[in-house]
């Protein structure tokens, strides 16, 4: 086998037709135990004659770079193929509490999890909601306040901000709460979801298999083991150069958040792990043997806040000692350590008989008349949406890159 421990299940009707098809990599699978346990999911549509949908599942690496996991092509995004979909991926990646999923609110998405992952927790794409709101509630200047109550890292400010949103439009207030905040705002999610607020694979996979989607599905599949070919193979060799300790875009959001705000922090030793930190009219409690930061950006994007960065530096401490192992540069060679073979020419496979006896014929399509279209008709939001890099505030009043919409 050219990849192995690579997972395939496909499904048929009564008749025999096509009904859907599963693939992930064994080399993504066992990739994934090194990753957070943050998983993004969501769909996007096929052009093919098979007017289908393909499925994806990705997490991040210690990177912030997408790290696929699996793929579906399934008739559409409807209870039965999510239902499939989870089904096939908890064959190896189990249930656990500290799991996250994050998606948009589609109702089959959250009844497939609740069925196959009752113990995970399952997390909106704030951008998807934000959209709704702005659907729902045009032209309110609140939905800027749900923004940042989104990505609040305290209890204190989420609820600051909310009570703001709640005061001021009181429909909009119990709109949020019904949708429930545990689910979108991350000062309140009861699993980490560290810096991932949003589902960014459809608009990924979109743009990656443009021309592709309009192939049979066999070619979309290798399409997909070519992509990931090549980013195994890049990604080594990145990882493999980057002589530092931890990866290179968590060590340039940690300079660069302690560089704007070091010249505004005071810090005071209460003992050799707690320090208390000011900055401007604020006053932190650091914790450096647990961790944590009472801005709770350390907590929960676990790697060291400003605050934390000058308490170390206070004691002559190198602040990455501090960073948690999914961002060292060890564990993120080891993520692409294998690599991920192409399957060959045909005439050269060896296909056992249970496999070459299988039938599978063509699924029931009906081909519209007209030409068929080639781009995705855009939703009323996205004309004229704006292409300027967000920048996001933390605890301390300290502007650092937005890191939610990892680049692929």
């Amino acid at each position: 086998m050219k990849n192995p421990g690579t997972v395939t299940f496909i499904e048929v009707d009564s008749a025999n037709k096509f009904k859907y098809a599963f693939l992930a990599f064994g080399a993504s699978i066992r990739g994934f135990k090194l990753m957070t346990k943050v998983i993004s999911i969501d769909g996007a549509h096929l052009k093919s004659k098979f007017k289908g949908t393909l499925l994806a599942a990705s997490a991040q690496d210690g990177n912030f770079n997408l790290y696929p996991i699996a793929f579906s092509v399934v008739d559409s995004e409807n209870d039965a193929s999510w239902n499939w979909f989870l089904r096939c991926l908890k064959t190896f990646i189990p249930d656990e509490n500290d799991l996250v999923f994050v998606s948009d609110r589609a109702a089959s998405i959250e009844s497939a999890l609740a069925a196959n992952y009752p113990q995970a927790h399952h997390a909106l794409c704030t951008f998807h909601l934000q959209k709704n709101l702005e659907t729902n509630f045009k032209g309110s200047t609140l939905i800027l306040v749900f923004y940042d109550a989104s990505r609040a890292y305290t209890t204190q400010l989420f609820e600051y901000l909310f009570a703001q949103i709640s005061i001021a439009d009181e429909k909009l207030g119990a709109y949020l709460w019904q949708v429930d905040v545990r689910k979108w705002a991350r000062a309140m999610s009861p699993s980490n979801r560290y810096n991932i607020m949003t589902s960014d694979l459809a608009e990924s996979v979109n743009s990656l298999l443009k021309e592709t989607r309009e192939y049979p599905i066999v070619c979309l599949f290798d399409t997909i083991r070519s992509i990931m070919t090549r980013w195994f193979h890049e990604r080594r060799e990145e990882s493999c150069r980057h002589p530092y300790a931890v990866t290179s875009n968590v060590s340039q959001i940690m300079n660069s958040s302690y560089n704007e705000s070091s010249r505004w922090l005071e810090v005071c030793p209460v003992n050799q792990n707690v320090f208390e930190v000011k900055g401007g009219e604020q006053l932190h409690k650091v914790n450096l043997d647990a961790r944590s930061c009472t801005c709770r950006v350390f907590d929960i994007d676990r790697f060291p806040c400003a605050h934390a960065i000058a308490a170390a530096k206070h004691v002559n401490l190198n602040e990455n000692m501090f960073v948690d192992d999914f961002y060292s540069t060890d564990r993120w060679r080891l993520s692409y350590s294998e690599s991920i073979y192409p399957v060959g020419d045909m005439t050269y496979w060896e296909i056992p008989e249970t496999i070459s006896n299988f039938v599978s014929r063509p699924p029931s399509t009906r081909i519209p008349s007209g030409r068929r279209k080639k781009k995705r008709i855009r939703c009323s939001w996205e004309h004229g949406r704006s292409t300027t890099k967000k920048r996001h505030t933390n605890a301390a009043g300290v502007a650092s890159l937005d890191t939610t919409n990892p680049v692929v």
